[in-house]
């Protein structure tokens, strides 16, 4: 849920970066403060929040979220529905 929200808001201030570029560096837009905040930099914090809230450390299944794995050069992969350790950085032949 968190990546479709943060992905809504980064999409939506995309939207409007082009339409505030789109009238050139004179337009309404990009010399009217109160659209920079509520376009530009509220989705920015909503982005912010969400991943804070909906953490994929928080979220996962605690076997995926294992922070005994952190610091290592090994990871987690799911191979049908089975936890795998695989190696992250294979050695070089």
């Amino acid at each position: 849920m968190a990546i479709i929200v943060s992905d809504a808001m980064i999409i939506m201030r995309a939207v409007y970066r082009v339409i505030e570029l789109a009238q050139g560096w004179r337009g309404h837009l990009i010399t009217t403060e109160y659209y920079f905040y509520i376009l530009d930099t509220t989705p920015m914090i909503i982005c912010m929040a969400v991943w804070i809230i909906g953490h994929p450390g928080i979220t996962l299944e605690k076997g995926l979220a294992n922070p005994h794995m952190k610091g290592t050069k090994y990871g987690i992969a799911a191979h049908n529905d089975e936890a795998v350790v695989v190696e992250l950085y294979p050695r070089r032949i």
